[in-house]
C-alpha cells in the first residue's frame, strides 16, 4: 500500500478497519470519535487553553488587565487572558466550529471557560484531560478522535508534542 493511500486511510480513521464491512466501519467510528458527527461544512478550529489562550499564575503581581481569579483544589490562582483572545474568539464564534481541547482537568478549565463565555457561548465542544490518550505517563491529544476531515481542521496550541500529528498545528508562543 502506498504511503499516500495509507495516510488518506489513517486520516479517515479507516486504516485500522480496512478489512471491515461498511456497517462495521460505521459502528467502529461511532464508538471511537469524541464528538458527534458534523452536519455542516464549517471549518473546525481547535484551541488549547493553557499558555495558548491564557496563562495561570499563583500571584496577581504584574499581570494583564484581563484577569480571572479561580479556586482549584483549595488554592487561589490568577489567570491572565492573552491580549486579543476574547475578541478573536467572539469574532470566530458561529462562523466556525470552535473546539477547546485542553489537557487540564475539567474542574479547573470549566471555571476559565465560563468566564471566557460570560457574554455567550463560544465553544461548540470542550474536551479535557480525560479525552486525551495517555502513553508512558504523557497525555496526548488525538486529532483523529475528533471525527473531522483533517483538511478542514486548524489547531492552535503552544506545544507540538501533545498532538498525535502536527500537520494542522499553528504554534502560539
Amino acid at each position: 500500500m502506498s504511503t499516500l493511500v495509507r495516510r488518506k486511510l489513517i486520516r479517515s480513521n479507516l486504516y485500522t478497519s480496512f478489512n471491515q464491512s461498511p456497517q462495521e466501519v460505521k459502528i467502529i467510528k461511532q464508538k471511537t470519535f469524541l464528538l458527534p458527527q458534523k452536519v455542516d461544512d464549517k471549518l473546525t478550529i481547535v484551541f488549547d487553553l493553557d499558555e495558548t489562550l491564557i496563562h495561570t499564575h499563583v500571584t496577581s503581581q504584574n499581570l494583564s488587565d484581563d484577569l480571572i481569579t479561580i479556586e482549584f483544589q483549595g488554592k487561589q490562582y490568577f489567570v491572565s487572558v492573552r491580549p486579543g483572545a476574547r475578541e478573536l474568539l467572539k469574532s470566530l464564534a458561529g462562523k466556525y466550529e470552535l473546539i477547546l481541547f485542553t489537557a487540564s482537568t475539567e474542574g479547573y478549565a470549566t471555571q476559565i471557560i465560563n468566564n471566557l463565555e460570560r457574554d455567550g457561548q463560544i465553544f461548540d465542544y470542550k474536551l479535557y484531560c480525560h479525552n486525551c490518550k495517555e502513553k508512558f505517563g504523557q497525555l496526548f491529544k488525538d486529532v483523529h478522535k475528533l471525527g473531522r476531515d483533517l483538511d478542514r481542521v486548524l489547531i492552535f496550541d503552544d506545544s507540538t508534542i501533545v498532538w498525535t500529528t502536527s500537520e494542522n498545528l499553528f504554534v502560539c508562543k
